[in-house]
């Protein structure tokens, strides 16, 4: 495969491709014209300030400790919920988001047995109070088992990404 370098001729009043000899005399250099190189030199600059404006903007996005009185998803995630006489209600299955990263709900699978015949329920975030027990986060809920199964089940649509409610 050949690799010769290529430079741009100007010697004449024609600009052609011509290759770069081994031997290239000093003497014949490629001369720019003064406005190309001016506008070389506004590229090399601005690419310069880009490079910098993104070192900066991904210093921005690191933090150097997690913020205070911040929880984990584990805490919620998969874990079991209970009811105030500490009976299990279910587990959550879901934590939902909003667009400003706020937890505004939890899914919660109620019934059923190893997820066969278990219903899908939404509780607000708010709903849900936490305790650590036996050195466990224990999540309570002060409602029932039958009365999570009798409120509206929803599933999950995996094209809009998105809980809707059942049947729809």
């Amino acid at each position: 495969m050949d690799i010769t370098p290529w430079i741009v001729d100007r010697r004449d009043s024609r600009s052609h491709l011509v290759p770069l000899a081994r031997n290239f005399s000093a003497s014949v250099r490629l001369q720019l014209p003064h406005m190309e190189e001016k506008k070389m030199n506004k590229l090399i600059a601005g690419c310069v300030v880009a490079a910098g404006m993104m070192t900066a903007a991904h210093a921005a996005e690191t933090m150097s400790a997690a913020p205070a009185e911040s929880w984990t998803v584990t805490n919620y995630y998969k874990q079991s919920v209970y009811d105030p006489q500490q009976n299990k209600i279910g587990d959550v299955d879901d934590v939902l988001v909003d667009k400003s990263g706020k937890i505004n709900g939890l899914v919660i699978g109620v019934g059923g047995f190893l997820g066969a015949g278990e219903k899908d329920v939404i509780v607000p975030f708010t709903a849900v109070k936490t305790a650590k027990k036996d050195n466990k986060w224990w999540l309570t809920l002060n409602e029932s088992k039958d009365g999570l199964k009798s409120a509206p089940g929803f599933k999950y649509d995996r094209a809009s990404t998105t809980w809707v409610p059942e049947g729809k």
